[in-house]
């Protein structure tokens, strides 16, 4: 094994395959093909609590050579439970033990993973499932009626490659299959009907939100962290804030920008970014209009020269004085990974659920948001919901080279929660750690939003 340590932390993944034993149900076995890890568990049982610590970074190196794991039958009352038969040939997939009106198995982890929340409890029917699954919610997986392994062949050119995990267990920057194999991005428009989610094209379980745009739609994947690599050509740039839906013709109202990173991770060949888009009625207009008492200066003071921008050159345009207002920061952004099909078929972060910008003083002056919820405009109807581990969401902001950190400060507000207010932690020499506390994920629900201000020496 090639486990990393961090910090003063034991390696991790030792510990993970210690909890592998004998169950009733049968083996659940994990399919490695070269780069990949097929599958990352997070047990309901006593790990959970260590697990859920989420060392910064983890490697994944390696559950790449595990070669078997168990389910376990830990005897605890869950909330919801589904079931997975990749047999079925059942019209509906639900969930449900047994076809029915409207109701049948699941037929992919993925599947099982991505439509319920966490604490589920998961029973898989014996069989190989050739999928590629991230599971970064505490479920329970039994496997029934026989063994069970799980993972592609082979990679496929959009399988989302995940090597390292944040601090809140959401990939770090992944790849797609083709920038692992062969070192370029992936063409979607190569994919059947330029479908990237195409069976052919992926092992992944994906699902599509469909909205006001006609036969276009949002084809999802799932929540990653993408980052600028601080201090190198990486950064996030302004777009554009797209008109409300009172304009004719109406728009979805988002603000919208991109994200490059040297080593283009998750870069698919359509875009020479990822573009990032979150809805200003969901969040700016709040941070603006229902901030008070504590109110932070950067965000309206963003909204003010974007409602320039849209004055001057109008709405759906890219303007001048946001573009300088945002300059090209350092930027940590989470969000979900999906394809926009209405536009050119490029990747993009829609919904942002967390956002934190270096701006404008490097390693000195934040803006952060965090929420769990979030829509994806026009093309993507209904919410789309974030399980964070224990519905915290923590940034990790990166420690100036050679100087001292002498204080901070900052300004904090909440949004339809009355959870405790950040939580702040420094690791000298390391890195500053903002732990936001948020409600379960609801339509409207909890979010947050502010500035930090660190003080350095030299």
């Amino acid at each position: 094994m090639n486990c990393t340590r961090t910090g003063a932390r034991e390696p991790w993944c030792p510990s993970l395959m210690n909890y592998g034993r004998n169950s009733a149900s049968g083996w659940i076995q994990f399919r490695s093909t070269g780069p990949w890890p097929a599958l990352l568990l997070l047990f309901t049982n006593s790990l959970v609590s260590a697990q859920t610590e989420l060392a910064p970074q983890k490697s994944l190196e390696c559950l790449r050579s595990a070669e078997q794991l168990t389910a376990q039958d830990i005897g605890v009352d869950l909330p919801y439970s589904a079931y997975v038969d990749g047999h079925s040939t059942c019209s509906f997939r639900t969930g449900s033990t047994e076809c029915g009106q409207f109701r049948g198995p699941f037929k992919m982890v993925g599947e099982a993973g991505t439509r319920f929340p966490p604490g589920t409890s998961i029973s898989i029917n014996a069989g190989v499932y050739s999928e590629a699954a991230f599971l970064n919610k505490q479920l329970e997986l039994r496997a029934v009626n026989g063994a069970v392994t799980i993972g592609p062949p082979s990679l496929a050119p959009f399988d989302l490659v995940v090597e390292a995990v944040d601090d809140n267990g959401l990939p770090l920057n992944p790849k797609w299959g083709d920038q692992v194999r062969l070192g370029t991005p992936p063409d979607p428009l190569r994919c059947p009907d330029e479908e990237p989610d195409d069976p052919s094209c992926t092992n992944h379980f994906t699902y599509r939100r469909e909205g006001l745009c006609g036969f276009e739609h949002h084809e999802n994947w799932f929540a990653a962290t993408y980052d600028t690599t601080f201090g190198s050509d990486g950064n996030l740039t302004w777009e554009l804030h797209s008109c409300p839906a009172t304009h004719i013709p109406p728009d979805d109202d988002d603000y919208t920008m991109n994200l490059t990173r040297p080593d283009h991770a998750g870069y698919a060949s359509t875009r020479n970014n990822i573009h990032i888009e979150f809805d200003s009625g969901e969040t700016i207009d709040r941070f603006v209009d229902d901030c008070a008492p504590n109110c932070s200066h950067w965000w309206s003071d963003f909204k003010t020269v974007v409602d320039r921008d849209d004055d001057t050159y109008g709405c759906g345009n890219h303007g001048y004085y946001a573009d300088q207002f945002i300059g090209t920061p350092y930027a940590i952004v989470s969000g979900l990974v999906n394809f926009d099909t209405a536009h050119t078929v490029h990747v993009e972060l829609h919904p942002v659920w967390a956002l934190a910008i270096n701006n404008p003083v490097y390693y000195s002056d934040w803006a952060l948001f965090v929420r769990n919820w979030g829509n994806q405009g026009f093309c993507g109807r209904g919410q789309e919901f974030a399980y964070f581990p224990n519905n915290q969401y923590t940034f990790r902001l990166p420690w100036k080279p050679g100087s001292t950190l002498l204080d901070y400060s900052a300004v904090w507000s909440r949004y339809n929660t009355h959870r405790p207010y950040p939580e702040i932690r420094v690791v000298e020499g390391q890195a500053i750690y903002v732990t936001f506390f948020l409600d379960p994920p609801q339509d409207q629900g909890s979010m947050w939003d502010g500035e930090l201000h660190l003080y350095w020496s030299p």
